[in-house]
């Protein structure tokens, strides 16, 4: 939460908008000024953009000289508030900086955050009580004197929204508590203010069976079965229907015993991906990366270490590996997502990878907030206190980790990703390991579990020309030794022949599987910058065993600085590996890959070429015919 110094000016917005600076109240009169400082308090710490604003304070009616106005409005807001420093400009419109417990809406989600997380670790004194904290924030309907159509319209019932979910699971808490008889009449009110709310329909029909009165738990079902069948023509949900089948039988399990057996469980997630089998040659990284996960500071900071390398490289496999090895270090379970960074898929959002994790670790389905910012508030006060280790497989940037990182020391993360992420030393203090390819030894002793090793010692020439083609690659070795292994015999001369007279990139494809080396590269070439693939590109022509950003100039014609600048970001990205004295080294099946997408670049600009000189031929000829251009097309 950014440093507001000791501000004194306190906010509330569920209810009435009041300001107060220490205990007296500040007036905001004017209607289009409390419009502006209730929108920008519901984006607390966000930037609010001045079109959002000026829907907050003119809906439909903007006036021509919106921009300005807006400008003497909050002027006006920072002179009455006595601390302009609160509202700051961006470049897109203005921002309200405030710690949570300023404002009652801060305070009322760190309190249902908190509340989430003691329920769904069985803690249900704690949760009820965070709930009942929470939901005492609400004098009345939020923003009830703010005279903002657009507000009512769109964030009002959102904050309705969240409010009556977090009234449901207060009433779950109460409910495993065995405080079905109290609830009752609650229940029938809030059936009565909400009366498409099947969750508190649900609610209620278990309450009366658990009191004893069966005949109005049925009563309940046909009531909100009725309503739903004449008003929107609908038949209940999944939930309804189920609890109504299970009071039917009288299902024991709906008995309140059952239930408060169950409620000590602790949600233990194991969620690591798979280890790939005959996994060699990575103990020295994996005692690094261990080290730096377990190190004693860990009590003060929470570890992050950044897993890099180069498509193929076996950075999935590292992690997964060290994940179980330190299994008995994290005993409160292992959590992992592959957020799609480098894949045919859209990356994965953020809603998304955090639900899933808020239903890992216990969180009721129907609880789980549905807004980032609530979701990743949940996440962390899940993870207070506990010992887990988070795996973030395949992340295209530090932005996308961000809101995946626990909120105090005692869990660990281990993010794996084809770029550097360097932002993340810089706000993390992640610990960068760059992992290569396979030591010679290493890869030799791959292709022996995977071939065989008979095979390996009695072709022992061939299988070392194999692993040099290549190139010592993860990925590569384990396709050459699929392609062989799916052959009449494992012949690795005779194979080795016919890799070396073709195409490298197209010999290291599985039949009929779509995990090719080639494959593995494009994904991170489509999103290299057009000028750093280029750059890549006359990198694949420079002989020797490495070169320096003068060299690629100089083929390129182009200004050293900005060869070196793309140089950079392909190393970033791990298509080339820095070496000292300021040179760069291209793998040997990148190079292969380099000089492939420059060959087909110059193919696809040939024909793009002909086909212009087409055109202006064709065009030419129409001056003369009256045919147009598009009439051949």
């Amino acid at each position: 939460m950014p440093d507001t110094g000791k501000s004194k000016v306190r906010f509330r917005l569920l209810g009435s908008l009041q300001v107060h600076r220490g205990e007296c109240a500040v007036p905001v009169t004017a209607a289009k000024q409390r419009s502006l400082i209730a929108a920008l308090l519901l984006r607390a710490n966000q930037p609010v953009s001045i079109d959002e604003l000026a829907q907050s304070a003119w809906s439909e009616d903007v006036p021509r000289r919106m921009v300005s106005a807006l400008r003497v409005y909050v002027m006006r807001l920072r002179q009455v508030l006595g601390e302009p420093r609160l509202i700051g400009t961006t470049s897109t419109g203005y921002v309200l900086r405030l710690p949570d417990q300023d404002l009652d809406l801060g305070r009322f989600e760190c309190l249902a955050a908190r509340g989430l997380a003691a329920s769904a670790a069985g803690e249900l004194d704690t949760a009820e009580a965070s709930f009942g904290q929470a939901l005492a924030e609400w004098r009345g309907p939020a923003l009830a004197d703010v005279e903002s159509e657009f507000l009512h319209r769109v964030e009002v019932p959102q904050l309705q929204e969240r409010k009556l979910d977090i009234e449901a699971a207060r009433n779950d808490v109460v409910l495993r508590k065995g405080g079905h008889r109290g609830l009752i009449a609650p229940l029938r009110q809030l059936t009565e203010q909400y009366p498409f709310r099947e969750k508190i329909w649900a609610q209620l029909m278990l309450a009366l069976y658990r009191s004893g009165r069966w005949t109005e738990a049925m009563d309940a079902y046909g009531a909100v079965r009725d309503l739903l069948a004449d008003r929107l023509g609908i038949d209940p949900g999944q939930e309804v229907e189920s609890l109504y089948s299970a009071i039917l039988s009288r299902d024991p399990s709906l008995d309140f015993t059952a239930e408060a057996r169950d409620s000590s469980t602790v949600t233990t997630p194991s969620q690591v991906a798979p280890l790939v089998p005959d996994f060699v040659g990575r103990a020295a990284e994996a005692d690094v990366i261990g080290e730096l996960l377990v190190a004693r500071d860990t009590d003060v900071a929470m570890p992050v270490v950044t897993l890099c390398g180069p498509p193929g490289v076996g950075k999935t496999s590292l992690a997964a590996f060290v994940a179980r090895q330190l299994r008995a270090r994290f005993p409160d379970g292992q959590l992992f997502a592959d957020l799609r960074g480098c894949s045919e898929q859209a990356p994965r959002p953020m809603t998304r990878v955090l639900a899933g994790f808020l239903r890992a670790l216990g969180v009721p389905p129907a609880q789980v907030p549905t807004e980032q910012d609530e979701q990743a508030a949940v996440y962390r006060a899940l993870l207070d206190g506990r010992q887990v280790l988070v795996v973030l497989d395949d992340a295209a940037s530090a932005e996308q980790v961000r809101p995946l990182l626990p909120g105090s020391p005692g869990s660990a993360v281990i993010v794996t990703s084809r770029h550097e992420l360097r932002s993340l030393i810089v706000t993390n203090d992640a610990h960068l390991v760059p992992l290569g390819v396979l030591p010679p030894d290493a890869a030799l002793d791959l292709l022996a579990r995977l071939l065989g090793e008979d095979v390996v010692a009695g072709q022992l020439d061939a299988v070392h020309r194999l692993a040099e083609l290549c190139g010592h690659l993860p990925l590569a070795l384990r396709i050459a030794a699929a392609n062989l292994v799916s052959g009449s015999q494992l012949d690795v001369e005779s194979y080795v022949r016919k890799f070396r007279s073709g195409n490298l990139l197209d010999s290291l494809a599985a039949e009929g599987d779509e995990v090719t080396a080639r494959a593995s590269f494009d994904l991170s070439y489509a999103k290299l910058p057009p000028t750093v693939q280029r750059t890549f590109h006359m990198a694949g022509l420079v002989p020797g065993p490495d070169f320096t950003p003068e060299a690629v100039a100089v083929l390129m014609r182009v200004p050293v600085p900005l060869t070196a600048r793309n140089l950079e970001s392909l190393a970033t990205a791990n298509f080339v590996q820095r070496r000292p004295g300021g040179r760069y080294q291209l793998h040997d099946l990148l190079q292969q890959y380099a000089l492939l997408r420059r060959r087909e670049q110059m193919s696809a600009d040939e024909t793009e070429a002909t086909a212009a000189d087409l055109m202006a031929e064709s065009r030419e000829q129409s001056a003369q015919t009256g045919i147009g251009a598009d009439d051949i097309r």
